[in-house]
């Protein structure tokens, strides 16, 4: 480890390591480089379409999972009513227009994006539900309609 560190002070800067507060120093900042930039995961949506819960969600109990992922069953509700707004007002750009027009899995639309990325918290958080042994919702039952009409503004 203090060869590492010897590596890390700056070539000609005429500063050697000091003693146990200098080395100390140096591993904090190493530490924080590597905690901020290697763990490489963050939370919230993934690319791959997967949700990685914070870890005050992960440590709620299986009461307060259960009134968390009915808000957001309640929001993901509404969503197919202002995508149906959305998709009907003028896109703001250019590039939101060429979205609508040549497609993609959300058709430019940013109320789109939200259900995804609500549909994926809504199942990290489900799992969460599992793992801890909780009596779980039925979401294909409570989603099934939000689900048909979103499917349905896809297609168009």
């Amino acid at each position: 480890m203090r060869a590492i560190l010897e590596a890390m002070t700056c070539v000609g800067s005429g500063l050697p390591l000091r003693g146990d507060v200098d080395l100390r120093i140096r591993t904090c900042l190493l530490l924080s480089l590597c905690l901020s930039g290697c763990a490489g995961l963050s939370v919230g949506l993934q690319q791959d379409g997967s949700y990685i819960l914070e870890q005050s969600e992960r440590s709620l109990n299986c009461d307060r999972l259960h009134k968390t992922i009915w808000g957001h069953i309640e929001v993901m509700k509404g969503l197919p009513e202002r995508a149906k707004a959305e998709m009907a007002k003028t896109p703001p750009t250019a590039f939101l227009a060429i979205g609508r027009i040549f497609g993609g899995p959300n058709k430019g639309l940013a109320t789109m994006d939200e259900y995804d990325r609500e549909a994926a918290h809504v199942a990290a958080l489900d799992r969460t539900m599992a793992e801890k042994g909780c009596v779980r919702i039925d979401l294909a039952r409570e989603l099934a309609e939000p689900e048909r009409a979103m499917a349905e503004l896809r297609r168009k």
